[in-house]
């Protein structure tokens, strides 16, 4: 199958858009570990993290 450029670019967007959505869910899953081990003032920062990192999703 033959790219046009359009074509092309709209996959490498793609690929961009994928690495960056996994890097996203990697940060969120560590903050999530990080609020179940966290108390007091740490778990709202670890709260405020996870919250803003799936808003960034």
């Amino acid at each position: 199958m033959i790219d046009d450029a359009n074509t092309a670019q709209a996959r490498e967007l793609l690929q961009t858009l994928h690495a960056h959505v996994d890097e996203i869910s990697k940060k969120v899953e560590s903050a999530e570990r990080r609020t179940r081990r966290a108390q007091g003032h740490a778990a709202l920062v670890a709260r405020r993290r996870v919250a803003s990192l799936r808003h960034e999703l």
